[in-house]
């Protein structure tokens, strides 16, 4: 054994190199002359560049003989089930439920996306087109100025009724009142979805909701003309949404449908600011005096303290007090004034804590048609003093027909709204300028004026003093001439707009004698001193 390991360790690196020559023996004839990867098909050995030409030659050949051969009874026949003709009788079978997309998502007002509708009421197309909404009738056009307390949505209540000052600001507004008529529109909405057809099938598609109400405006320009249409905007006084336009996505206008739900009243019939001075929109104009103030003169450099300032007038007398009006200084609205339909709002149910001042949105026109009109208000606060224009309407309604299949062309149950037509225009209101002035009397080359200005809730009096080429206080006229009509020998005088370029004539006689200038200089009180201001007091 001493000798065997003497002999190993003597020859170490021969046995090492011995084995290692074995091993690389064996690895070549393993993977250089036997092929790596190889499968036996009818008793040959092929590798994997002969499997597929075997396959070919093989297999696939016998198939194909087998498939060539003429039908005979070695054959198995295959019978594949007609899938055409059982798909057509599921879906014309009168027996099985249909099923119609609701226009809502199932999270709003707890309505399902899909309800079954019995009867196999989705059976064939049953409706062909749209009906005609009829356009809405103009009722009243009002113009009105008022003091109102500008809003704050994101206002906060105080606790222990802490007031709450809120900005005041002059408005001229216009406000329009229509109507729609739900007589005729149940007509139109007969003729398409009240047929025989759809009643045969036990559809209801005569509900309906108003999902917008838009007013269009013109104004006459200095030529007598009327200007461009535009879209008036409406009140800002709470967020709306944008109205989706045809090609928004469909997320997009069930959350509008959805947003038309909880605020339908702001649709119909939006709220108004608070108004603390002046005219109440839908009540007839303020026909008592109105406040008329003279301005004072300057005091006396002299006078050690300035002139007291009058106390305010109480809230009370043109609004709710403080602890009973809005944190938001927004007024209370109200609805169309139907009543509720079966299951509630616009889209079946009740919506939680809108209250009845919200009104219904969703209504059904074969009830509410037998009923009154549904009043629709809108609102113009964008008008400029002195200048004049006519207003028309239209209002969008909810197809009964969206988001619904085969029950309508894909075309006409894509269309979400329903667009009336435009009503007729009303006639042109001017709104009431914040300046207006009358000639008082005339001086050899001077003419003295009334000027009465709206500022604040009141209708403030300055008499004022001027000369040819003199521009009136507080406006853009000036004073051209001081002549004589030879006809009568009355005296007249000549003023132009220096931003229009309008011309006027003014007779003195028939200025003293307007009706509007007597009633305000018996409201006016007498001026308690100095004289009247001049152009220069002005430059």
């Amino acid at each position: 054994m001493q000798k065997f390991l003497a002999l190993l360790e003597k020859n170490v690196q021969w046995f090492a190199l011995g084995l290692g020559t074995i091993l690389l023996l064996w690895t070549l004839y393993t993977y250089v002359l036997q092929p790596p990867v190889f499968v036996v098909q009818r008793g040959q050995t092929l590798t994997a560049a002969e499997i597929d030409p075997a396959t070919v030659k093989g297999p696939v050949m016998d198939l194909r003989h087998d498939i060539d051969r003429k039908p005979d009874d070695t054959l198995q026949k295959m019978q594949a089930p007609n899938y055409v003709d059982s798909f057509e009788n599921v879906i014309k079978n009168p027996g099985l439920p249909k099923l119609v997309r609701l226009p809502m998502p199932s999270s709003v007002s707890g309505v399902n996306v899909i309800r079954d509708i019995p009867g196999g009421a989705a059976e064939g197309i049953v409706v062909t087109e749209l009906p005609s909404i009829p356009r809405p009738e103009l009722d009243q056009t009002q113009t009105g100025r008022s003091t109102v307390q500008l809003p704050n949505p994101n206002a906060q209540p105080q606790p222990g009724n802490v007031k709450v000052e809120l900005p005041t600001e002059d408005r001229d507004w216009v406000r329009q009142t229509a109507k729609i008529p739900m007589a005729k529109l149940l007509n139109e909405f007969n003729k398409t979805f009240n047929t025989p057809k759809v009643r045969e099938k036990g559809i209801n598609l005569m509900q309906t909701a108003v999902l917008q109400v838009e007013l269009i405006r013109q104004e006459r320009l200095p030529n007598g003309e009327p200007g461009q249409e535009e879209v008036v905007p409406g009140l800002q006084i709470t967020p709306k949404k944008p109205f989706p336009p045809a090609n928004a996505p469909p997320e997009d206008v069930l959350n509008y449908l959805d947003w038309a739900n909880k605020n339908n009243a702001d649709i119909t019939n939006p709220g108004f600011y608070q108004v603390i001075e002046g005219d109440q929109p839908g009540k007839a104009p303020i026909q008592k005096p109105r406040p008329v103030v003279n301005t004072p003169p300057p005091p006396p450099a002299e006078t050690p303290h300035p002139r007291p300032r009058p106390p305010a007038k109480p809230a009370k007398k043109y609004a709710p007090q403080d602890a009973q009006r809005p944190a938001n200084g927004l007024m209370p609205t109200a609805g169309p004034g139907l009543p509720a339909p079966p299951g509630g709002s616009i889209f079946g149910g009740t919506t939680p804590g809108t209250g009845a001042d919200k009104g219904p949105a969703r209504f059904d026109v074969a009830q509410a048609g037998q009923a009154q009109p549904i009043d629709v208000v809108a609102y113009d606060d964008s008008v400029k003093p002195g200048h004049t224009y006519r207003y028309k309407m239209r209002y969008k309604l909810l197809n009964p027909l969206y988001q619904t299949v085969n029950l309508a062309p894909p075309n006409l149950s894509g269309q979400f709204a329903l667009v009336s037509q435009d009503s007729t225009w009303s006639d042109w209101v001017t709104v009431t300028p914040r300046v207006t002035f009358f000639v008082a009397s005339t001086f050899s080359d001077t003419v003295r004026f009334d000027v009465f200005t709206w500022e604040r809730g009141r209708l403030v009096r300055k008499p004022f003093s001027a000369r040819a080429g003199d521009t009136i206080a507080d406006t853009s006229w000036i004073l051209v001439d001081q002549r004589k009509d030879i006809r009568n020998n009355e005296d007249y005088i000549l003023l132009v707009n220096q931003e229009t370029g309008i011309t006027e004539r003014r007779d003195i006689a028939a200025d003293r004698r307007n009706p509007q200038y007597q009633q305000m200089q018996k409201e006016a009180v007498a001026d308690s001193g100095g004289s009247a201001p001049t152009a220069q007091a002005f430059r």
